[in-house]
This record gives C-alpha cells, structure tokens and sequence, in this order.
C-alpha cells in the first residue's frame, strides 16, 4: 500500500504552476560525497496511532532514464499507477499516471498485473525493470553540513550558476554558511531549521529497523544522514542514517506543533496529487531571538560579580517529571505519538 496505512478521505490540494514552492525544493538533497545532515524523524518508522499527515509513505516507482535541460542524465522515478492500490483499487486511475501516457513514453502501459508490460512484437518496452519502493518520511532538518563554502555566494563555485543556485540567490537566500570543526575535518554549516521530506530507497530504510527496535521508535531522537560513496570501486553513492552527536536548537515544542499539524499527507505528494507545498524556515526567526538572548546575556554579566552566590539545589528537586502522553490524544495532537518532544 502506499501510505503504511489504509487511505481515509481522499481529495487533495493542487498547486501547480508555483515554481518557488515545487515539491522538489522540499525534499532534502545532499549533492556532494561526505556531506551529512542533521535530522529529526516527524514520521514514525511504521504505521500505529499517528496522524494521516506524518504517516511515512511506501509507494511502487518505475526507474526511467531522463536528460536535464542541459544535458545531463539522471535516474526519473515514476509513479506507478498499477502497482500503488489501497483497499478500494488505484490510489489515481492509470490513465493519469505519467508512465502510462500515450505518445510520452512507451506503450501499452508499463506494468500490468505487477509485471513488465512487452510491446506488440514482443520485446520489452522502456520500463522493463522491476518497480521498487520507495520510500517518503517528513523530517525536521536541522542543519546541513558541507564540504565548501555555500556556492550561492561563491562566484568561483562550480555550481554558482546551478539552476538551485540561481533559484536561491533571486530568492534572497545568500547567507554565508558557518565554518565548523567536526573531529579533524572543516565543515560548512547550513542552518535550514524547517520540515522537509526524506526520500530513501529500500536499503536506507532497512537500516532504519536497527534503531527503531532499540528505541521503540526513531522520532525521539536526532539522526545524521550521510551521503557516501561504496569502497568497491564501482562509484555507488549510498546514504546512512546514524545517532547524531550534534547540538541542535530548541525550537518550541508549540511553534514545531503548529508547522507539523499543517504539513500535507505524503501520499499525495508521492501520487502527484499535490504539486508544491509552502513550509517557512524557523531559522530567521532563531537568528533574531539569539541577537536578543546574547545582548541579555551581555548586560547581565556585569551585576554577577555583585550577586550572592545561589545555593545548590538537591538533585531530587531538579528532576522533572516523565513526559506522558493522554489516553484520549487524538490525531490533531501532532505529538501524541512522537516519545519524548520535551527537547524540540
């Protein structure tokens, strides 16, 4: 099934023909080998008592290859209208589906009955490749850590005049990335402090099954996702999901809430039905609340030397009492099933 769940109300909201907030531009993408980012599951590892928005979709794509507009190719993961079914039939009708276009691609359609479709004379047509899974989670995306300095700025970049790159200097986004010290390597840290959607094939989520038997559930912590390549020579790119390490900002419990109860169910976006999605940063927002909490800071730290010391607090006294979740929480509380959310 495509959603790890059966569907419940259908419809949907389109927004075509709105470039600046195309489902592509949610979806974080790390471009360069070594880099990694740090993350927050939304989406619980599997179906449960979660609400239908942050439920992790598993959908069938068929695998074509596809050019850029400047030649370049990439692997196009189609929708397979076939395969996708809920407990009442298609999630879309084949005939909407891309794959199955007369006069775009290949016909008859590229799957029937879950197998590859053949032409009229017998040979396979161009989705002759089994249909795999893959798999839509919406994440809390912190930070992300690169190799070089962000290229939006950078006019020696090689990717200064990158489509995303021009997209995002008209959009205004042209802040400078932080060089950090991680062990004894340079990093560049982009502050991105919103939801995203995480993307992953089988392989991936597999290794998620690790730390979702370990800690009952992966939406109570906080993960690196790391972009690397295999070792056997064969310039494979692979993606790793790890503990994370990091230090990451409290955001608030009610202002991460609030962006969650409004994030659209991923099953659409993965059928195609909703096109583009707008999601604001919590980062503009952050940097002005740390300008105001270090001028705090500032003026405060000349009345210390004056102040008497504070007497200890017994430990008994300092410890708060364990998070709960109520009984009746219902599907409009976005953390009612998301463990420990004292820390966001």
């Amino acid at each position: 099934m495509p959603l790890m769940d059966e569907f419940q109300n259908r419809g949907s909201v389109s927004r075509s023909n709105q470039s600046t907030n195309q489902i592509w531009r949610v979806k974080l993408r790390l471009r360069q080998t070594g880099e990694f980012a740090t993350i927050r599951f939304i989406s619980p590892f599997a179906a449960g008592d979660v609400a239908k928005n942050v439920l992790a979709d598993e959908s069938h794509y068929v695998y074509h290859p596809g050019t850029s507009a400047n030649g370049k190719r990439f692997t196009e993961y189609i929708y397979c209208a076939d395969l996708n079914q809920d407990a009442n039939g298609h999630v879309i009708e084949p005939s909407k589906c891309k794959c199955q276009l007369s006069g775009e691609y290949d016909t008859p359609p590229c799957y029937v009955n879950g197998k590859p479709s053949r032409n009229s004379n017998g040979t396979p047509d161009g989705f002759n490749s089994d249909a795999k899974q893959r798999y839509l989670y919406w994440i809390l995306h912190y930070y992300t850590f690169h190799l070089k300095q962000n290229p939006v700025i950078d006019s020696e970049s090689d990717d200064y005049n990158a489509p995303w790159a021009v997209s995002r200097r008209e959009a205004g986004e042209v802040d400078a990335w932080d060089e950090v010290e991680i062990g004894n390597r340079t990093f560049y840290r982009e502050s991105v402090m919103k939801p995203q959607i995480l993307e992953m094939a089988r392989p991936t989520r597999e290794s998620l099954r690790t730390y979702a038997t370990m800690y009952g559930d992966i939406t109570g912590r906080n993960f690196d996702y790391h972009r690397q390549q295999d070792q056997s020579g064969r310039s494979f790119i692979n993606y790793q999901i790890l503990p994370s390490e990091q230090e990451v900002p409290k955001l608030g419990k009610e202002r991460v809430g609030a962006v969650i109860s409004d994030l659209p169910r991923l099953d659409r976006i993965a059928s195609g039905q909703i096109e583009g999605v707008d999601i604001e940063s919590f980062a503009m927002e952050d940097k002005e609340a740390d300008k105001e909490a270090l001028s705090r800071m500032s003026e405060s730290v000349s009345q210390l030397a004056d102040e008497e010391p504070v007497a200890e607090v017994a430990e008994e006294e300092t410890k708060k009492e364990p998070v709960t979740v109520p009984e009746d929480a219902t599907e409009e509380d976005p953390f009612a099933t998301m463990g420990n959310t004292e820390d966001f």
